[in-house]
């Protein structure tokens, strides 16, 4: 499945590259371009109001259009916008896309012990929730994988409604906080998102795919590996910030020692249960195979509640497989350390390449 998702990104990336026309202008710049963004970090608003400019790809019809505050990005930058345009060609959109975006040079790294891990530390993106919303990104970190992961969100391929019900396996499985919640799982204070990791985990192979098809490389699956393994470190790194000795012990079937993951993100999904999935690959892999009709899309039509609920079932199940126990308690031995490898809390190890 993966061998034949990258050669048809390969055809579509040069068509992209051959036919699209691209344009980047001065434009006015805005003090309040994210002004009524929660999640935004206050380095990234300090930055606005500067000097800004527009870039505008298109490829017929479809159009990414991005407002760039601050400082004009380097000539690489062009290329992630195509990248976009590539994903929407692939699967059928045709409208416009557009950006707000932010470089600012803040970091995604872990609070100090005993503060729960929330926006500001782990949040680079968000994309209005009507219609193909706006997209804004604050962070020049790991960008082009964010720009990826709101895309999909931006284009409704992923689950915009989860199932109360159905979440409540995620509180009664693990140890996450479950203060505020009713008996039907609404008005927990520690909300959890689980549709944040099928989205992250398909940002991954794309985002894995284009940086393999920039360095000219016939096969991503070698680095595919790469992003599975740096997963798992981050889910290890997540775990032992919340006092957890292992993944064993996260499990509610372990001892309840008092410990509970508390979040004002969607950390869980983000980094525990996107390293479940991208781990356990085939499994992914399969339930697409069942259930989407497209490599982007979370469920055919007609579909989505049975896609839901085995959503639900193979996430629960993988993250208290054995092999995926083993592999975080391995990368637990290299987590503790200041340097920042230890602490950021960076989605893709990719960006370094």
């Amino acid at each position: 499945m993966l061998n034949t998702q990258y050669a048809r990104l390969l055809e579509w990336r040069e068509r992209v590259r051959e036919k699209s026309v691209c344009s980047c202008e001065p434009t006015q710049a805005r003090a309040d371009l994210l002004a009524d963004n929660a999640f935004v970090t206050p380095k990234a608003i300090e930055l606005c109001g500067k000097v800004a400019w527009l870039y505008r790809c298109s490829h017929g019809g479809m159009q990414v259009e991005v407002h760039v505050e601050c400082h004009r990005p380097p000539g690489s930058f062009l290329a992630n916008l195509r990248h976009l345009l590539c994903i929407m060609l692939m699967f059928g959109h045709t409208e416009r896309v557009q950006i707000e975006y932010v470089p600012s040079d803040a970091k995604k790294c872990l609070p100090p012990p005993g503060e729960p891990i929330g926006p500001t530390h782990i949040n680079s993106g968000s994309t209005l929730a009507r219609g193909h919303g706006l997209i804004q990104c604050w962070r020049a970190e790991e960008h082009q994988k964010v720009f990826q992961h709101e895309l999909v969100h931006c284009l409704c391929f992923d689950i915009k409604r989860y199932p109360h019900k159905l979440l409540g396996k995620f509180y009664k499985g693990f140890y996450i906080d479950d203060i505020g919640c009713t008996d039907k799982f609404l008005g927990c204070k520690t909300a959890v998102l689980p549709n944040e990791a099928y989205t992250e985990c398909v940002a991954d192979i794309l985002n894995t795919m284009f940086v393999a098809a920039e360095l000219g490389s016939s096969n991503c699956l070698e680095l595919l590996d790469v992003e599975r393994r740096w997963a798992v470190f981050q889910a290890a790194k997540v775990l032992h910030h919340y006092g957890f000795p292992s993944l064993k012990a996260f499990l509610r079937s372990s001892p309840d020692k008092g410990t509970r993951l508390v979040q004002t993100s969607s950390v869980f999904s983000y980094l525990i249960l996107r390293a479940a999935l991208l781990f356990h690959l085939d499994d992914f892999l399969e339930f697409k195979r069942c259930y989407s009709d497209s490599f982007v899309s979370f469920s055919k039509p007609g579909t989505r509640a049975k896609a839901v609920r085995a959503f639900t079932e193979m996430g629960v199940r993988l993250l208290g497989s054995r092999q995926l126990c083993d592999a975080v308690q391995e990368a637990m031995k290299a987590v503790p350390g200041k340097v920042f490898a230890k602490r950021t809390l960076k989605m893709t190890a990719l960006d370094l390449v």
